[in-house]
């Protein structure tokens, strides 16, 4: 069967090409930085035709923080077909040959999240359900200016921030249902964030991961109370003065939230926590650079 299994490291350059091809965004500096985070042996399926590969996906390890129990689940990541081999149901074979990796490592469910709706209609037929969630708040300058004009800058960033993934797992403590990401997974997205103008902001009790995209402030993860954000706003728009600003936050059951990932049950407790979903009010947070 063409789906080889797990990559071997004389296989990184078509990896890189397929990546490359499926992603034009992304640049050669993007995909190296992150192959050095991975253990392509352990980490990296491919599908292999005409002698090499030509569709890839990474099955990254996440941990899903439910109070004091914690789950293990996979990330598909990186999913990608060399564009002269789509429409041949290649990329189905390997998303099914990752389902029973899942199935065999002892996780509950897989997860990712799709880049359009066309991709998240692909990914349903497959088993995948919407179950992540967040709030998302956009705005534009004028409006943050207006909404918190009285209130003072409260935080400074930070250029390094070393133990991000700590940070954050103490920030979401109160969170019903929140996943865990690696630090190595946490510092790749913090180093293109900075990498890109923006960083971390931190205060005790506030946490914010942003990065420039155009002429937005995109805030990837803003974690802390309600009483905290007129001066986080305000922060913000002093610092880095943009048009606009997209703004993530974990969902709260007073605010509209928005789907962003989805989630494939692969086990009894998968499915149970699919049904629970709606009040859990998931939160991945981040996707990775």
């Amino acid at each position: 069967m063409p789906v080889q299994g797990f990559a071997r490291p004389d296989q990184i350059p078509d990896i890189r090409r397929v990546w490359l091809k499926s992603f034009p965004e992304d640049t050669e500096e993007v995909v190296d930085t992150f192959l050095k985070r991975v253990d392509i042996t352990e980490e990296c399926l491919i599908y292999v035709e005409d002698g090499r590969p030509v569709s890839i996906v990474f099955l990254l390890p996440l941990a899903l923080q439910l109070g004091g129990d914690v789950v293990p689940v996979q990330y598909i990541y990186a999913a990608g077909t060399d564009p002269a081999y789509r429409r041949r149901g290649i990329f189905g074979e390997l998303l099914k040959a990752a389902m029973e990796v899942a199935r065999e490592r002892g996780q509950i469910a897989s997860c990712l999240q799709p880049a359009s709706e066309q991709l998240e209609q692909y990914y349903a037929n497959f088993g995948y359900h919407t179950f992540f969630k967040v709030y998302r708040a956009q705005w534009t300058r004028a409006e943050l200016e207006a909404h918190c004009a009285d209130k003072p800058a409260a935080i400074a960033q930070q250029e390094i921030s070393p133990c991000y993934a700590k940070l954050r797992n103490r920030r979401l403590e109160t969170q019903a249902a929140f996943v865990r990401w690696e630090p190595r997974f946490t510092d790749y997205t913090v180093e293109w964030a900075q990498r890109s103008g923006g960083g971390v902001l931190v205060r005790e009790g506030v946490s914010a991961l942003l990065e420039p995209v155009g002429d937005t402030l995109l805030v990837r993860e803003l974690l802390c109370e309600d009483k905290d954000l007129p001066a986080i706003y305000r922060t913000l728009y002093t610092q880095f003065p943009y048009p606009y600003y997209d703004i993530i936050h974990p969902a709260r059951a007073n605010k509209p939230f928005t789907a962003t990932g989805m989630w494939c049950p692969l086990s009894p407790r998968g499915e149970e926590l699919l049904a629970q979903a709606p009040s859990l009010l998931p939160y991945m947070g981040l996707t990775l650079a």
